[in-house]
């Protein structure tokens, strides 16, 4: 809806004449501007070029002062893309949540717009949270068609995972996780959207009925490594251990085994079969991949951090 006339779909060099708001001043691209130059600065640190680290970190800080400056609206507490005149599109939109994926906000910008926004139920925290566009937005559509203008998104529910892991929002995960299984209930409805005052899967896609949608797959796998199972990412591992529930996840990486069992009232964590922890529930546990502990995040209000023994 924000995109007026602008064709579908674009593949020339040189961007359309004659539309209403395109080209546009876009978060997301200018999100994953930034995200490509601070992990360009990652790569320049792991090389041991401080000169090159320094270069690109610089430039991505350019970029994320930018969107700042000439996207984010003080007293509205969320970004808003700018169409080619330079106006304000003022529609509240689920992108600051992506540009959170991207890692572009700061850390007021990002807890000011999941305290004003993103829990808030008459925008985006619904009974299906994440809907694409503020439920009390103008623009906000009632379409089940693939669109981007109301339903929930289920790309949009993995991107959550790492967008609100950046900013130390772990404990809306399983809140997150447990929706989505929720919706995609004992069947296993995988699809794009999702209703977000019933949870109802929308199974008519563009081309026919459709129930195979592979992010949908893909962030069901990733809330339970996160909530009950075994993350890896570098040289770190997160072990989760939410909820009273009985559940046994095993991760194979290269020549290892990570594994962790969680009962209802603990966990136990193993690596090559070798127990290195046993704790309460409700955490994310954050070791090296030699199960030396590192930090403890909490993933719901109960969380045990007192019950913890490293072996």
């Amino acid at each position: 809806m924000r995109y007026y006339d602008a064709p579908d779909s674009w593949s020339k060099e040189t961007p359309p004449t004659h539309c209403k708001a395109v080209p546009m001043a876009y978060l997301d691209v200018m999100s994953f501007s930034y995200s490509a130059r601070e992990t360009l600065s990652r790569i320049s640190s792991i090389q041991g070029n401080e000169n090159r680290k320094n270069k690109w970190k610089e430039k991505a800080a350019s970029i994320q002062k930018t969107i700042k400056d000439y996207l984010w609206i003080e007293s509205k507490d969320a970004c808003f893309d700018r169409d080619k005149y330079h106006r304000t599109l003022n529609v509240l939109i689920h992108n600051n949540l992506r540009a959170m994926y991207w890692n572009s906000f700061t850390d007021s910008m990002a807890q000011r717009f999941v305290t004003k926004h993103l829990l808030n139920p008459e925008e985006f925290w619904t009974y299906m949270p994440l809907p694409s566009v503020a439920v009390n937005d103008p623009l906000f559509r009632n379409i089940k068609t693939n669109n981007w203008s109301r339903q929930c998104e289920a790309l949009t529910y993995q991107r959550a995972i790492r967008a609100l892991e950046n900013y130390n929002f772990d404990f809306l995960i399983p809140k997150l996780g447990e929706k989505l299984f929720q919706a995609i209930g004992d069947s296993c409805i995988f699809v794009q959207q999702y209703d977000p005052f019933t949870g109802a899967p929308s199974l008519i896609s563009l081309d026919g009925l459709q129930d195979s949608y592979g992010p949908a797959m893909l962030s069901v796998m990733e809330y339970t490594s996160r909530m009950f199972g075994i993350h890896l990412e570098q040289n770190l591992v997160f072990w989760g251990t939410y909820g009273e529930y009985e559940s046994s996840y095993e991760q194979i990486w290269g020549n290892h085994s990570f594994k962790i069992i969680n009962s209802k009232i603990n966990s136990h964590a193993y690596i090559d079969g070798k127990e290195v922890f046993q704790s309460g529930k409700n955490l994310k546990i954050i070791t090296d991949l030699q199960g030396n502990l590192l930090y403890i995040k909490k993933l719901a209000d109960n969380a045990d951090l007192n019950n913890i023994k490293v072996y």
